[in-house]
Formats: C-alpha cells, structure tokens, sequence
C-alpha cells in the first residue's frame, strides 16, 4: 500500500504540467520566464511573448519563483543599505527597480554616498 502511495505521489509531482509561458528580454539582455503574467515586470509586457501549451515541471516553477525571490531579496537589500548610507551623508534619494537612484545633495555628499555605497559592496547607477 505504501508503494502505492509512493509511486502516486512521484507520478503526480514528476509529471510535467501544461502551462502558459511567458517569456522576455530585459533592459541587459537576459531572456526572462515567467509562468503567471503578473510576474512579468510591466514595461516588459508589450515586448513578451506567450507559449501555450509549453511543459513546465513543478520543479521548473519553483525554481523560477526561487530566483524571483532572490531578486527582491537583492533589491530589498540594495535599497536598505542606500537608505543607511543616504542617512550618514545627508543625500536624499530616491531608489528606482535595477540598482538605480535618484539623490539629490551637494557635490561632496553626492560623493561621499557613492563611496558608501561602493565600500558596502552595493555600487550604483546614478540617476541626476
């Protein structure tokens, strides 16, 4: 009986699900999949393509939502530490998706907050 249950179980989680794919080129190039819309970062909408009908594993989705998660980790703490260091330098920021800010202060606080940013290992793309 328990083998039984065993070999449900594989079959069920190792059989590839049908599912709509989305799929898109980000601004540095990278092909990006997707398996629900609401994952497809919205300036990139108009440019994707959709593949009905393509397999898609359990394991292939969770795989995607785990460098998903990964990403909003890295930008989460990307924008903590820009907000430490626009503290400690008195630049007033705004941070925008994919490492870009928006600072504004004086030409020496300017500064010293790409060196804090660069020395915490988290170097920028500013925006003026």
């Amino acid at each position: 009986m328990k083998a039984l249950v065993l070999l449900a179980a594989l079959l069920v989680f190792a059989a590839p699900a049908l599912a709509q794919l989305y799929e898109w080129v980000d601004e540095k190039g990278q092909r990006n999949f997707a398996d629900n819309i609401n994952n497809v970062p919205q300036q990139y909408r108009s440019k994707m393509t959709e593949s009905p009908g393509l397999q898609a594993t359990p394991l292939q989705r969770h795989f995607e939502r785990r460098r998903q998660d990964d990403l909003l980790a890295e930008q989460w703490a990307f924008e903590r530490i820009a907000a430490a260091c626009a503290k400690s330098t008195g630049v007033e920021i705004a941070v925008k998706p994919d490492r870009q800010v928006t600072y504004f202060g004086r030409s020496g606080e300017r500064f010293a907050f790409e060196k804090c940013m660069t020395e915490s290992g988290q170097p920028t793309r500013s925006v003026r």
